[in-house]
């Protein structure tokens, strides 16, 4: 069996800190990801603790998805009462 590396230890010591560093930065990225999570689901980060990281990520994304086409809706209601305004005479620069 060959001797270890007059410099196994430091490599060792290296590795144990990049290791640190990456996990706290993960965990740096997770508690973020999380806040965004209480903020989506407007409930202080109950949902996540609830259905878990992952499945709250999905229902992020459905919800998502469910304002953006709101707000689609919203716009077309706009334009259709704006064209009612319109057809009755009111101001286009009022409206």
């Amino acid at each position: 069996m060959d001797p270890l590396p007059s410099d196994y230890g430091q490599t060792i010591d290296a590795l144990r800190a990049e290791l640190t560093r990456v996990e706290r930065e993960r965990d740096s990225y997770r508690k973020d990801a999380e806040e965004l999570l209480a903020v989506i689901h407007r409930d202080g980060g109950h949902h996540t603790i609830d259905v878990g990281f992952t499945t709250s990520c999905g229902d992020a994304t459905d919800r998502y998805c469910e304002r953006i086409a709101e707000i689609e809706e919203l716009h077309e209601t706009i334009a259709v009462l704006r064209d009612v305004a319109l057809a009755l005479g009111f101001d286009p620069g009022k409206i």
